[in-house]
């Protein structure tokens, strides 16, 4: 048999195992083991305008969606799991934090104007960041991840410190980058890059017109 064909026979298998066990478990405990907009009850908090987005010890990965309708929505089977976030809104600054939900099954989404958010910053957490139609945007992340998708934005300024960052699907006219211990993937074009890496810091583009960055002998800027 052709290694090809087994690679196929052993991919469907691990689809078909997977499935098998997600419909076991719904049999045998009635709740499904993902979360969607159809099997769960949604909790809202209308916004006003938010600009600035902090999270910090949050266990869920916290969804930062450009919207027309700003809001906070937790989503969970129960309906009964906004109560146990702690969050709060100082002029143009919301606060989410202090969410310990590993094991179960919620969904934390922040819905935000599409060209109003100037900075997220993630601390012992992670988000994922999309739709959002700007200028600018300015990343904080310490011991966190974010995974940013889909946007319209024409310079990005980040600062990791011990954590993880991933673009795709967003063009960048200029990403200035000061990362310390941490790891950065570009799968976006980027025209100028600009900043410094030390301590381990590495850095992957698959697409760069101009470098202006420095970096120190433990650190990697590689590009593919």
């Amino acid at each position: 048999m052709k290694l090809s064909n087994k690679i196929l026979i052993g991919f469907f298998g691990f689809i078909f195992i997977y499935l098998t066990a997600a419909f076991a478990e719904l049999r045998l405990n009635g709740i499904p083991n993902f979360i969607n907009d159809t099997n769960s009850m949604a909790e809202t908090v209308d916004l006003e305008a938010v600009s600035y987005l902090i999270i910090k010890d949050v266990d869920k990965n916290v969804q930062v969606i450009g919207s027309d309708r700003p809001r906070l929505e937790v989503r969970s089977f129960s309906g009964d799991w906004l109560a146990k976030l702690t969050y709060s809104v100082s002029g143009d600054t919301l606060t989410l934090s202090n969410l310990h939900a590993a094991n179960t099954n919620i969904r934390v989404s922040v819905f935000v104007p599409k060209a109003q958010l100037k900075e997220v910053a993630v601390n012992t957490a992670s988000a994922t960041v999309k739709g959002l139609q700007q200028n600018r945007l300015h990343l904080s992340q310490k011991s966190g991840s974010i995974w940013l998708r889909d946007c319209q934005l024409t310079k990005m300024e980040i600062e990791l410190e011990q954590s993880y960052l991933e673009v795709s699907g967003t063009v960048l006219d200029t990403l200035s980058a000061q990362l310390d211990k941490s790891q950065v993937n570009i799968l976006s074009p980027v025209g100028i890059l600009q900043g410094s890496l030390k301590n381990s810091a590495s850095m992957r583009l698959n697409d760069l017109e101009e470098i202006q960055i420095k970096k120190d002998k433990s650190s990697r800027l590689l590009l593919y």
